[in-house]
């Protein structure tokens, strides 16, 4: 095998020309350089709405179970003298009951004008 490196003088080293077009050249495998275009930046799409939605989904059923434990009595309301003294837990169940009362108490409402308008039709 034939070296591309002579060593004619013992002071210098001397690298042949073809040794550096070994080096500038391209390799192999490599591809070659293409004009490429930077990608289209398209606009992020705001998902407000379906963020919305499910945030009114979840507000809805929150309210239906409030109303559907106060209403099977799994909530117990505290009389008014009772509540004073009592711990954290039943208050927070009494308060829940209050507000699953409220929304049950809206709910019947808001049945009632479609019934009565059903009825009123028929």
């Amino acid at each position: 095998m034939i070296s591309p490196v002579s060593m004619a003088s013992v002071s210098k080293v001397h690298f042949g020309d073809a040794a550096q077009d070994r080096l500038a050249r391209e390799g192999a495998y490599a591809k070659a350089p293409q004009n490429v275009a930077a990608p289209e930046v398209s606009e992020k799409k705001s998902r407000k709405g379906k963020k919305l939605a499910v945030a009114v989904v979840v507000l809805a059923v929150a309210a239906a179970t409030l109303a559907i434990l106060s209403r099977k009595n799994v909530l117990k309301a505290i009389p008014a003298e009772q509540l004073k003294d009592a711990k954290f837990f039943p208050k927070v169940g009494h308060y829940l009951n209050v507000a699953g009362e409220k929304v049950a108490g809206v709910w019947d409402k808001f049945i009632g004008l479609f019934s009565k308008k059903a009825a009123k039709e028929a």
